[in-house]
């Protein structure tokens, strides 16, 4: 899947961008973030799913601390 098709995911949300992480559990994860360079408190982090033709946000806050456990940087 193209990065345009999920920005466009993305900003059918509250996000104007985003930034791939890696790999997790065979889907690749897009951060959707805000380029404006203000601070935004929203919660919980969520993340952009992809694996093939499917896209879709993490389920939950289990899969949240998992995915940035595992990418990113510490």
């Amino acid at each position: 899947m193209t990065k345009e098709k999920i920005l466009k995911f993305a900003k059918k949300s509250i996000y104007d961008c985003v930034k791939y992480l890696g790999k997790w559990k065979g889907f690749d994860v897009w951060e959707p973030g805000f380029s404006d360079g203000e601070p935004h408190y929203l919660g919980f982090p969520q993340f952009i799913l992809v694996r093939g033709d499917s896209i879709q946000w993490n389920q939950d806050d289990q899969d949240s601390r998992a995915i940035m456990n595992a990418l990113w940087e510490k």
